[in-house]
């Protein structure tokens, strides 16, 4: 996602990671930015679980969400790395 806010920065894209767990994630969260120099914000939710209003399956491995003004246009469920190239079709076709 990082890489893909950079790309496409120049057209407005913006991004951030949420990480389904509570506090104690707060290091590894840290570490994986420092480590893959990624400047896109990073959290985790104070309690560990995602507000029910964004439907979020808490066993998904990942959710991508793409929105613009309130509004859901993509939404993607357990990707793996080589099926990323939907997301970011998804992205070029919301930025038109």
């Amino acid at each position: 996602m990082h890489k893909l806010s950079q790309t496409y920065r120049t057209k407005g894209l913006k991004t951030f990671i949420v990480f389904q767990g509570g506090s104690e994630l707060k290091p590894a969260v840290a570490k994986l930015a420092a480590d893959h120099g990624i400047t896109s914000p990073m959290v985790y939710l104070v309690d560990g679980r995602t507000p029910p209003r964004y439907k979020i399956d808490p066993a998904a491995r990942n959710t991508i969400m793409l929105w613009v003004r309130g509004r859901v246009r993509a939404n993607f469920v357990n990707l793996t790395p080589a099926q990323f190239s939907q997301v970011e079709a998804a992205a070029k076709r919301m930025l038109r």
